[in-house]
């Protein structure tokens, strides 16, 4: 899911050796032209629903903080900038209709892609659709006293750190 490109990303801030960017430039050339949107459900493989939602929580800080980069070539951020609504698409389409951490996963990465690209036509849409979705299943599987449904530490971090960084991600892009 590309988690490695923050890894990537981090090591040239730190050293300024570019040979970390021409990696993830050539590892995003790869990846969309090897991928291509399937417009159809896929439960898993590199277009399962919860595998868009995490690559596109490892792109967004890649695309954003490698734009004054000459290694970052203007092939690879078209092509991520595409694969990313085509992301948000599958996201709106075809996320899970069940009630659980992965569903809110999905349905909150469709928000923050239309928060971070407000430039897509779809943007608004898919905004609103999160948000009414995010707030459903926050309902669900959220009991009154805050625990999480699955009543483990780890989803109970887990889901509380995804909805913090939704939310901080529609303040700070000002929806």
């Amino acid at each position: 899911c590309h988690s490695y490109f923050g890894i990537l990303h981090t090591a040239y801030l730190r050293t300024a050796n570019t040979a970390y960017v021409e990696r993830i430039d050539a590892d995003t050339r790869d990846w969309v032209l090897s991928n291509p949107y399937p417009g159809k459900l896929n439960r898993k493989g590199p277009w399962g629903g919860i595998t868009i939602a995490r690559r596109s929580m490892a792109w967004a800080p890649v695309f954003y903080g490698l734009q004054n980069v000459d290694e970052f070539s203007p092939a690879a951020r078209i092509l991520m900038l595409s694969s990313i609504a085509d992301h948000a698409r599958h996201l709106m389409l075809f996320h899970r209709r069940d009630d659980n951490n992965w569903t809110l996963g999905e349905v909150s990465m469709l928000g923050t892609i239309g928060c971070l690209w407000p430039e897509f036509r779809d943007a608004p849409g898919w905004r609103a659709y999160s948000q009414e979705h995010v707030g459903r299943q926050l309902a669900k599987i959220v009991y009154p006293d805050g625990a999480e449904a699955e009543l483990t530490s780890h989803y109970h971090r887990l889901v509380t750190e995804n909805v913090e960084s939704y939310v901080d991600t529609f303040r700070r892009s000002g929806f």
